[in-house]
């Protein structure tokens, strides 16, 4: 229960009245504690991620790679010239 569902409940005595406050203020400290609890674990989340982000990085490092020469691969595509003529369209 919320303080503010205690506005609109009514109490025959006092002591309804603080037992009721009592269980909100019960309720209210295991909220912070869970909170607290969350808080605390996502933390060492966050901690655990920026560890396996630098192994990451670490393993992509050492992967070898091998250099793409690009003069090459113009110089292929320079060499095949294809022509369309116009009985190749309309073969059968």
């Amino acid at each position: 229960m919320f303080i503010h569902e205690l506005v609109n409940k009514t109490f025959d005595s006092v002591d309804d009245i603080t037992v009721e406050l009592a269980q909100v203020v019960k309720e209210t400290d295991e909220l912070v504690a869970e909170r607290d609890r969350l808080s605390g674990e996502v933390e060492s989340l966050r901690d655990e991620n920026e560890s396996l982000k630098e192994k990451n990085i670490k393993l992509v490092q050492m992967m070898p790679v091998e250099p793409v020469e690009k003069t090459e691969e113009v110089e292929k595509t320079e060499d095949v010239e294809e022509r369309i003529e116009m009985e190749d369209l309309f073969e059968d």
